[in-house]
């Protein structure tokens, strides 16, 4: 799972991206962190938006800085909604024999299963 921090529908949120295991397709879903404008948003966090956020605690999460830690709250901290959820198709990788197994591409061959893509690290 991928956490990074973006502005969706006037929430400064924290987006968790992940795939589907049983087929090729990434879910986003947009948690809020405060209500704020694009503009507010990117003025304040401009260094980190799109960038990968931690979990320290349910509903909590923090991105590092050069001279220290900003920590984030989510607004109803481990019991908060995502304010939006998005999906996308993962395309499949070229290659003979590519099939889409738990949430990867992957290939079998002589030497054994190896994975073309990881829906995890992306």
């Amino acid at each position: 799972m991928k956490q990074t921090l973006e502005w969706r529908n006037g929430w400064l949120t924290v987006r968790l991206s992940q795939s589907l295991s049983e087929e090729p397709i990434m879910v986003h879903s947009y948690y809020p962190i405060a209500r704020m404008s694009e503009f507010d948003a990117f003025q304040t966090h401009h260094g980190n938006m799109g960038g990968t956020v931690y979990q320290r605690a349910d509903g909590m999460y923090f991105i590092t800085r050069p001279h220290g830690i900003i920590l984030f709250s989510l607004r109803d901290g481990g019991k908060t909604l995502p304010v939006a959820t998005d999906q996308e198709p993962i395309k499949r990788p070229r290659g003979k024999d590519v099939r889409w197994e738990y949430g990867d591409w992957v290939k079998y061959t002589k030497s054994g299963r190896q994975v073309v893509y990881s829906g995890e690290s992306h």
